[in-house]
């Protein structure tokens, strides 16, 4: 992923235990050939690393592929119940980065109102923050990866909400 040299030593200076599994262009549920590769869907990859480990902490980045076909909550709350589903630690901790790409202004809100509407997700807000940090219509900046980083860490240095 183009901003993975800039994000991992962020997580690593505030010692966070991570392994990135970014890929840019990937939507929740369609595996799908672009630009001459494979980009495998992100229940595909969460398939993927569930048969080498259990990570009891997700950070989940996904929906913003998605955009484009949501048009109803409903569309947007069976597409992360299907994330939460292929997970399916009921004591995991999922982090949830909202989704920011101004092009598809109502499908963001859309899917960022469904997952702020979900019980079990805690948000990391690049949504509220990332604006005037993107390189093109969806992905940030190198400064940008930064401060989502940092949200990432802030986030997990925080004690997840009890249930």
């Amino acid at each position: 992923d183009m901003h993975r040299a800039v994000i991992a030593p962020v997580l690593d200076a505030c010692g966070a235990d991570v392994h990135i599994h970014s890929l840019s262009a990937r939507s929740i549920e369609q595996s799908y050939e672009w630009n001459g590769g494979w980009v495998n869907s992100g229940l595909d990859e969460i398939d993927r690393i569930l048969e080498v480990t259990d990570p009891v902490t997700w950070i989940i980045e996904l929906g913003s592929n998605d955009l484009h076909h949501i048009q109803t909550a409903d569309e947007a709350h069976r597409l992360i119940r299907a994330v939460l589903d292929r997970i399916g630690g009921a004591d995991d901790r999922v982090l949830w980065t909202t989704t920011l790409w101004p092009h598809y202004a109502t499908a963001t809100d859309i899917f960022n109102a469904a997952l702020r509407a979900t019980p079990g997700i805690e948000l990391v807000e690049w949504h509220a923050v990332g604006g005037d940090h993107l390189a093109d219509p969806v992905h940030p900046t190198d400064d940008g990866a930064r401060i989502l980083a940092s949200l990432y860490c802030d986030a997990l240095d925080t004690q997840p909400p009890q249930t």
